[in-house]
C-alpha cells in the first residue's frame, strides 16, 4: 500500500470486484507480521472474503475482527486485531 503505482492498480481491480460482490469477511493473517503506513498498521496479509451481490441480501455489520470464528493462522504468534467494520 505504500508503493502508489500498487496502490492504483489495487483499488482499480478492487473497484471492480466491488461491482458484482460484497466483503463478508476480513482476517489479517499473522504469519507475516504488520506495517506501518501513513501511521496506519496493516497486516503484510489480509484476507478478504467476497459474496456475490445477486446471489444474497446484505444487511450492513459493524462486526470487530477477529472474532470468534477466526483463528490465527500461526498458532504461535497472536491474531491482529483489526477493529471493527462498517460494510
Amino acid at each position: 500500500m505504500a508503493d502508489p503505482l500498487w496502490l492504483e492498480r489495487a483499488t482499480r481491480v478492487l473497484s471492480k470486484i466491488n461491482e458484482n460482490y460484497v466483503v463478508v469477511h476480513v482476517h489479517a493473517n499473522n504469519h507475516c507480521g504488520i506495517i506501518e503506513v501513513a501511521g496506519i498498521r496493516c497486516p503484510y496479509i489480509l484476507e478478504i472474503t467476497f459474496a456475490n451481490r445477486s446471489t444474497y441480501h446484505f444487511d450492513e455489520t459493524d462486526e470487530v475482527f477477529p472474532g470468534e470464528l477466526n483463528a490465527p493462522c500461526d498458532p504461535s504468534k497472536p491474531d491482529i486485531y483489526l477493529g471493527s467494520f462498517k460494510y
